[in-house]
């Protein structure tokens, strides 16, 4: 790891994460910050999953065998003006609390509307600032914490990439950590708990 760094103004590495951030309570995705990105970045992916999720046994089977997600952005744009593509770098962004919205996520068996993704990242955020993957609800989303039985640890991992990733088949957590082997300037990462 480098200089590349992401905070949140809503909780410290290795605290609580506040209510309001739950599956089961606003749901809203909390605000970070993005600093020191490297010059060289084309594009920033985010990948929020709960490697504690492996350890959870529900009718004495562990239902999980890979970290739980939670929410995968990528094509996070480095640049001042996000939504326009010659808009200068900028070494610092923010990403907003996301709002909720009337407008229900897509699932992944549902027939991928790419317009409608748009729309309902722009409804949440204010901008169309990535696109989005799947999370372990199959929700095209954001989805907070929800551990059914103890304390986890959640983990938001950055990367800054020397390209932008293809959108069209960029489903999963999975099809963009394939993507993104090889392209890997820096990365880091936010740890967050939260409690049933």
């Amino acid at each position: 790891m480098g200089n590349l760094k992401i905070t949140s103004s809503a909780f410290e590495d290795g605290d609580e994460i506040p209510r309001k951030y739950g599956y089961e309570q606003e749901n809203v995705s909390p605000p970070l910050k993005i600093e020191n990105i490297p010059y060289s970045t084309k594009s920033l992916t985010l990948i929020m999953d709960d490697p504690d999720a492996m350890d959870v046994v529900i009718d004495g089977e562990k239902p999980f065998k890979d970290p739980y997600v939670h929410w995968v952005a990528y094509n996070i744009k480095p640049y001042k003006n996000r939504t326009e593509p010659n808009s200068p770098f900028t070494s610092s962004i923010e990403i907003f609390e996301s709002k909720p919205t009337s407008t229900p996520p897509l699932h992944s068996k549902d027939e991928i509307n790419w317009s409608y993704l748009s729309q309902f990242i722009t409804e949440q955020y204010g901008e169309r600032f990535c696109m989005l993957g799947v999370n372990g609800w199959d929700e095209f989303a954001y989805g907070g914490p929800a551990p059914p039985d103890k304390t986890h640890t959640y983990v938001f991992k950055l990367y800054a990439l020397k390209i932008e990733l293809g959108g069209i088949s960029l489903v999963t957590k999975a099809d963009v950590e394939k993507a993104m082997e090889g392209h890997i300037i820096e990365q880091t990462q936010l740890t967050g708990t939260y409690a049933p």
